[in-house]
C-alpha cells in the first residue's frame, strides 16, 4: 500500500490510461463538490487519461451526469458515468428472471429507474414477482422507515433487487445517511434472497470495460470505501486507490491508523492518496 501526496504524484507515477472513480465521497457528497476536484479533473484531461466515473447511485446514468452538472463539472472533463442504477437498467433490460411487476421500495426521486422497460409497479408485494429497493427518503431515515414495505416483501417471499450496495454515505457536514444495502443486509438475514448491482460486485465493472473498451491492466480505481470500491477493484483484477478523506476520515481523525483499519477489514488498497486534488 503505497502512499501518494497528490493526484498528480499518483499519474505521474502509475500513468493510468483510464480511471473508474467514485462520485460520493471522492467528487462530492451529494449536496457540494469537494474543494480542488475540478482542478484535478482538468489535470487528467490534460494528461489525457480517460475517467469514468463509476457510482453506486441507485439512478440513471443520464440523471448522474446532470447532478454533476448542477454542482459544477462540465460534461468535457470526463469520459462517462456508469452507476450501479444503469448496472440494474442494462441487466432488466436485456433479462427479466423475476416477472414483470414489482413494488418499489425507496425516494420518490429514484422511483424512474425502470423507466422505459416493460415492468410495471404495482403497490401490493401480493401483485409483484420481484421487488427494487434504492434508499431511504431523508439523511436521518432509519431502517424502521420502510420496515412495512421490506417485511410485507419478505412475506411474499419476493426476490430483493439491490441497485445500491453501500451501507452508508458521508457528507461533508459530518452527517452519514444509510443507503440501500441496509435493506438487502436485514433481508437477507431474515432468510429472503437479494440480488446486488453495483460495487464491489462484477456486473458493475463489466458494464463498464464494455461500454468504454477499457483495459483493467492500465486502469485505476480510485474511491473512499473499502467494502465496495476498494473490494471490488481488487477481486476484479484492477489496481485500486483509496481516498482517505472520505468515509474513513471520522476513524483517521480519531486517531486510527489506516494499515490497521485495512488489516482488520481484509480490503487493502494498491495505493492511498487524502483527496481527489
Amino acid at each position: 500500500m503505497q502512499s501518494f501526496s497528490s493526484l498528480a504524484a499518483l499519474i505521474d507515477a502509475q500513468k493510468p490510461k483510464s480511471l473508474l472513480v467514485d462520485l460520493w465521497g471522492v467528487i462530492h457528497d451529494g449536496e457540494a463538490l469537494y474543494p480542488g476536484v475540478v482542478d484535478g479533473l482538468g489535470y487528467l484531461k490534460q494528461k489525457k487519461v480517460s475517467v469514468i466515473f463509476l457510482s453506486n447511485a441507485p439512478r440513471r446514468a443520464s440523471v448522474a451526469e446532470a447532478n454533476l452538472k448542477r454542482l459544477g463539472i462540465a460534461r468535457d472533463l470526463y469520459t462517462g458515468i456508469i452507476t450501479s442504477g444503469e448496472a440494474t437498467f442494462d441487466y432488466l433490460s436485456a433479462s427479466s428472471p423475476w416477472g414483470k411487476n414489482y413494488i418499489y421500495i425507496g425516494p420518490e426521486k429514484d422511483r424512474t429507474l425502470l423507466d422505459g422497460l416493460p415492468y410495471t409497479e404495482v403497490t401490493q408485494a401480493k401483485e409483484a414477482s420481484f421487488a427494487i429497493c434504492t434508499g431511504f427518503d431523508h439523511d436521518d431515515s432509519t431502517l424502521a422507515e420502510k420496515m412495512p414495505a421490506l417485511t410485507a416483501a419478505y412475506i411474499a417471499k419476493l426476490p430483493l433487487v439491490c441497485s445500491n450496495p453501500d451501507m452508508e454515505i458521508v457528507r461533508l457536514s459530518g452527517k452519514r445517511p444509510l443507503c440501500a444495502g441496509v435493506m438487502a443486509l436485514w433481508y437477507e438475514e431474515q432468510g429472503g434472497n437479494a440480488y446486488y448491482f453495483g460495487k464491489p460486485y462484477k456486473n458493475i465493472y463489466d458494464l463498464a470495460i464494455k461500454t468504454y473498451n477499457l483495459e483493467p491492466q492500465t486502469t485505476l480505481a480510485i474511491g473512499d470505501n473499502l467494502d465496495t470500491d476498494i473490494k471490488g477493484a481488487n477481486n476484479y483484477g484492477v489496481r485500486s486507490v483509496l481516498v482517505t478523506g472520505g468515509v474513513l476520515n471520522q476513524e483517521l481523525q480519531s486517531g486510527k491508523k489506516l494499515e490497521d483499519i485495512c488489516q482488520a477489514n481484509g480490503n487493502i488498497p494498491s495505493f492511498t492518496i487524502a483527496s481527489f486534488r
